[in-house]
């Protein structure tokens, strides 16, 4: 049962919002998602109850720095959904629990499993002409946004590049190693269509993280510049022969603002918060852009931040602040640790790649707006860092041959 709550809470990772709109499915998603993640919650914990004290602690931590952003409330506005961010708060508490529900399925490898599955399935439908290709930007800068949900996207197909190449290190029969490729191929295409800077920051991450959490930093160094020098030798081919849009978004002064907004926006944003040191509430960004964007001269339009340290910042003030800085700084170091102890490179690379991508969205994009992606990636990053702190046999699988560590040890209560 708790196998079959993680399956289906990881689909609602793969439906965009844009797609939700159009079938009007919006609301119902967002209860239906919050009803299959408190249950697989509920779930886990009723069968493997027990919290692991350092998790205990952040937890307690994050949760009362939470309740003190809702201290400001300006003309009663705040609604519950101003507070998803509790969602990916108590999956993290909730790792190792899930981790022993799971039993022998690896959430790595099933997480994996499924992620492949939507990266081929949308390449299929962008190659067949099935899916709607929504194009955004303007003149020679254009993107193409595959699912309707262009960032989200972008993101699972980064984690995607990651993971198809440490399942291909894994090994394995042709076959195996032909349906990594075929995986890391389709991610990397969309990856370049898609022509979002996030994603080099996210891989940039990546690197350092897996670099800091050792071990041989040497080696792994050596494999970090050889793969960068593959990928800009096939990322530059693609911008001479194909579509120069992503090279541009990089390198042009043509733009008509290299930030997209962002700059100015969050130069606003912070201004209205001046003498605010509590923020102006939780939710207020939205409240402030119910009835669309207001000008900012110069023909700018204000936008969301795109950072969630200014946005917490400016919604929370100072406990908004400390509460999205000790999230980010505590899966960052929980993913450190667990990686230096982990062998599994499938593992090892979804935490890392996890914990990578949370800071570069958290920095670039409105990452934990949309619960869905934080809650369902922090929940399967729980769970495998679990492991790692004391390995649990995961099953086999024709496509990813495995190790067979031993039990995970029970938690103190």
């Amino acid at each position: 049962m708790v196998k079959l709550l993680v399956v289906l809470a990881t689909l609602f990772l793969f439906l965009s919002s844009s797609v939700a709109d159009v079938l009007g499915l919006q609301g119902l998603r967002t209860l239906l998602f919050i009803g299959v993640v408190m249950g697989l919650l509920a779930l886990a914990f009723a069968r493997h109850p027990g919290i692991d004290p350092v998790d205990g602690r952040m937890t307690l931590l994050l949760v009362w720095l939470l309740s003190l952003t809702a201290l400001v409330d300006l003309d009663g506005r705040i609604d519950v959904f101003d507070f998803k961010v509790l969602l990916p708060i108590l999956v993290l508490l909730a790792g190792p629990a899930v981790a022993r529900g799971l039993g022998r399925t690896d959430p790595a490898r099933l997480f994996y499993g499924l992620l492949a599955a939507y990266v081929l399935v949308s390449w299929l439908l962008l190659m067949t002409g099935a899916a709607s290709l929504a194009v955004r930007g303007y003149g020679r800068f254009l993107r193409y946004d595959v699912t309707g949900s262009l960032v989200a996207h972008a993101s699972l197909c980064t984690i995607g590049v990651l993971l198809a190449v440490a399942a291909f290190r894994r090994g394995g029969h042709v076959l195996a190693r032909l349906a990594q490729v075929a995986v890391l191929s389709a991610a990397a295409s969309m990856l370049l269509l898609a022509a979002t800077r996030t994603v080099l920051v996210t891989f940039t991450l990546y690197a350092v993280l897996s670099l800091v959490a050792g071990p041989e930093r040497e080696s792994r160094t050596t494999r970090f510049l050889a793969a960068f020098l593959v990928a800009a030798a096939g990322f530059f081919a693609y911008s001479l022969f194909w579509n120069d849009a992503f090279l541009l978004r990089l390198t042009s002064s043509e733009q008509t603002d290299y930030t997209s907004g962002r700059g100015v926006s969050i130069q606003h944003w912070l201004e209205m918060v001046e003498g605010h040191p509590f923020g102006l509430g939780p939710g207020a960004v939205r409240e402030l852009l119910a009835d669309g964007r207001p000008s900012l001269g110069g023909g700018s339009l204000l936008e969301w931040p795109h950072n969630e340290v200014v946005r917490f910042f400016v919604e929370g003030g100072v406990f908004g602040g400390l509460l999205i800085l000790t999230l980010i700084g505590w899966v960052a170091r929980r993913a450190v640790v667990a990686a230096r102890v982990e062998s599994d490179p499938l593992r090892r690379t979804l935490m890392l790649a996890v914990a990578a991508d949370l800071v570069a969205q958290c920095l670039l994009q409105n990452y934990l707006n949309g619960v869905y992606q934080a809650t369902v990636l922090l929940l399967l990053f729980a769970a495998t860092a679990a492991g790692a702190r004391g390995e649990r046999p995961p099953a086999s699988s024709p496509l990813l041959p495995v190790k067979r560590p031993g039990p995970l040890p029970q938690p103190t209560t």
